[in-house]
């Protein structure tokens, strides 16, 4: 059980007492030896003052300096068992039957808990999956949620984001275990916590990340299958276009999202002039879903990235991020450079409230996504 201050001050007065009882049992003894030796009194009073205040003060930094670690450790304790200890993150999947009767349909949704009487700050949530492992990132979850109040629970729908890394033809990437997640928080006291992908807790250790590591040996699986239902992949098609030497803008425009009318009034010059901005830019390993039809890719300029960087180092980072639409009849397509909030995006009617494969269910359109692998 966390030592509070009043036991923390039962424990810290003895030993006070005890060394300042020391220190006059010293001083008594000193001016008796100063008397037989014949030392006058007033050179053995400046003396003892003098030894006597260093003493005091050494005395006193020593009570404050186990004083102080007493009182960190009870404080570590009580965050860890009052508040930390009570924040998880976990994904649940279920397959329920679709409409139509004929298939079922993958539902994964990410919660997040805290369970104790304190809010939490500053939250970030990664999903891993397994054979192989990869980390996918937050997908839906916003990074980070600001606060997560106590005695409260919240649910992200990952379904649109995990559908991206389900096993291709090759047949690799079989997901017989549910996927995994860590969280990383603040508590209340200002300590941060992590909580890894096997559900151990431990202090936030804080270290530097290398970003020479972003593109680690993991990153072809991070990526996802190389189809229409992956805005990564569409995403390394537009590159793909954007580094020829001249840009097919046939095969630019086959990635616009025709309901995004205002690319009818861009000229192939045009065009052809964003396809080259974006030549040097890299993709990071994740996808942001922030509604199961709507997803944000950040762009990054390799050049602008330090060698190493912390969260909080504020380092000036060129980036562009594009806004991507998933359209039931073709998969994913670019809605706009830039970012685009999902309450502006029209989509047809009932879209947005059948689920998000209903594409496949009786009565719609026969045209579905675009599955060809490009690799």
């Amino acid at each position: 059980m966390p030592l509070n201050a009043t036991a923390l001050e039962t424990i810290k007065q003895p030993i006070k007492d005890g060394f300042l009882i020391l220190i006059n049992f010293v001083l008594d003894c000193y001016g008796l030896i100063m008397q037989i030796f014949g030392v006058p009194w007033t050179d053995t009073f400046q003396a003892l003052g003098t030894v006597g205040a260093v003493a005091v003060a050494l005395g006193i930094a020593v009570v404050d300096f186990f004083q102080n670690t007493r009182e960190r450790r009870a404080l570590e304790a009580e965050a860890k068992n009052k508040t930390a200890g009570l924040v998880s993150a976990w994904v649940e999947t279920t397959y329920e039957p679709a409409p139509s009767g004929k298939r079922y349909d993958k539902i994964s949704h990410l919660f997040i808990s805290n369970e104790s009487d304190e809010p939490v700050f500053d939250v970030s949530v990664d999903v891993a999956l397994e054979n192989p492992f990869r980390q996918v990132g937050p997908l839906s979850v916003p990074v980070p949620i600001p606060t997560l109040p106590p005695r409260r629970e919240r649910k992200f729908d990952i379904s649109s984001g995990l559908l991206a890394h389900d096993s291709g033809d090759d047949g690799k990437n079989i997901h017989l275990n549910e996927p995994q997640a860590r969280i990383s928080f603040t508590d209340p006291r200002g300590i941060r916590w992590h909580r890894n992908y096997s559900g151990v807790l431990s202090q936030d250790s804080g270290k530097l990340v290398d970003t020479s590591q972003a593109f680690s040996k993991e990153m072809p699986e991070q990526i996802g299958v190389s189809s229409f239902i992956n805005p990564m992949s569409v995403t390394l098609l537009l590159l793909s276009v954007a580094g020829s030497t001249s840009p097919d803008i046939g095969t630019f425009k086959k990635l616009l999202d025709p309901n995004a009318t205002g690319w009818n009034n861009v000229s192939d010059e045009r065009l052809r002039e964003l396809a080259v901005s974006l030549r040097g830019y890299s993709v990071p390993a994740h996808v942001w879903y922030r509604t199961p039809r709507v997803a944000y890719v950040r762009l990054i300029d390799p050049s602008t990235l330090p060698e190493k960087m912390s969260e909080d180092d504020g380092v000036p980072i060129k980036v562009e991020l594009l806004t991507f639409v998933f359209r039931k009849s073709t998969g994913w397509l670019l809605f706009s450079f830039g970012y685009t909030p999902p309450e502006w995006i029209e989509f047809d009617p009932d879209e947005t409230t059948s689920r998000f494969r209903s594409y496949l269910d009786a009565g719609a359109t026969k045209k579905q996504p675009n599955r060809k692998r490009w690799r």
